[in-house]
């Protein structure tokens, strides 16, 4: 049997089957028809493939090394600066200007301490110039809160001084209604807080509540802490006055031991009731040994 040889067609690329003695012959391809030369399987490849493909590849370009390139490669890289930024800036009054935008108004130092915590500074300068006008020369204002309501052109307000609490209720035509109590007739001072603002409540020692409402929280805060401060003082103020109202009441002693001025022979019942009532205050821890023994030397003495 005859040896079979294969090759690939030149132009269609389908594989062709021929006698190995037909090798060099000129045959047609059985599927394109195209006359070829009839080359066997030890042919190079190249031959075997289609035209377009036969291109032999391009070699790499061959660089000869060059000294230098060492000798940079051991030279120290310098890390490259970073960019240097621009300056930030703050925007100044021309600067707004040109942007139309308006600059924040400067505020006086005395108003300042009244608008830190988001009062609206014209109403709080108005507050300001109708207090000072009404306080004593040495009145002093502490605090002021103003009610958000962002409807109304002329919120309610609390101020509060050294001496008072002051609430300001905003009538019709600019007319404005003032309250004032007295720390000293201030029972209790609380706040109540809701979902958006919070409410003050001043309770008087004959029993009226005075309250504002709709105070951003951190004002009404502010209020209250103040508040506390000032019925501590008050509280202390009533009690050594009560301690002072009951030594005159038992005869006239007082903290320094003074004796008082010596009376004139009194009943012998209405001895007894300042006997009683000098001991009662020793007890209560209102006058000390000393002036119990003393005051009660000079009560009998007048016997």
């Amino acid at each position: 049997m005859a040896e079979i040889s294969r090759m690939v067609c030149k132009k269609c690329g389908k594989g062709i089957k021929f006698p190995t003695d037909k090798t060099g012959a000129v045959a047609k391809c059985p599927n394109c028809k195209t006359a070829q030369k009839l080359v066997g399987a030890s042919v190079a490849k190249t031959e075997l493939l289609p035209p377009e493909a036969r291109k032999p590849p391009a070699s790499a370009p061959t660089t000869t090394p060059n000294p230098e390139d060492n000798a940079v490669s051991k030279v120290q890289t310098v890390p490259a600066k970073p960019p240097v930024l621009p300056a930030i800036t703050t925007p100044t009054a021309e600067a707004s200007t040109v942007a139309n935008v308006p600059p924040t108004p400067a505020v006086d130092s005395k108003l300042a301490r009244f608008v830190s915590e988001g009062q609206p500074i014209k109403t709080v300068g108005k507050l300001l110039t109708r207090v000072e006008k009404i306080c004593t020369d040495s009145e002093t204002p502490e605090y002021i809160a103003v009610q958000h309501l962002p409807s109304i052109a002329s919120p309610d307000a609390i101020v509060l001084t050294d001496r008072r609490v002051i609430i300001f209720r905003s009538k019709a035509l600019g007319r404005v209604n003032m309250v004032d109590v007295p720390w000293l007739d201030v029972s209790d001072i609380h706040i109540s807080e809701g979902i958006v603002g919070a409410t003050i409540h001043v309770t008087g020692r004959n029993g009226h509540t005075e309250k504002i409402d709709h105070l951003p929280k951190e004002q009404a805060r502010s209020v209250y802490r103040v508040g506390q401060e000032r019925e501590e003082i008050m509280r202390e103020y009533r009690r050594t006055r009560k301690m002072e109202e009951d030594r005159n009441a038992a005869g006239g002693v007082v903290v320094n031991n003074a004796v008082a001025a010596p009376t004139s022979a009194a009943p012998s019942n209405d001895l007894t009731a300042r006997l009683t009532q000098l001991k009662a205050m020793l007890d209560a821890d209102l006058i000390s040994q000393e002036e119990f023994d003393a005051k009660k030397a000079d009560i009998l003495s007048s016997l």
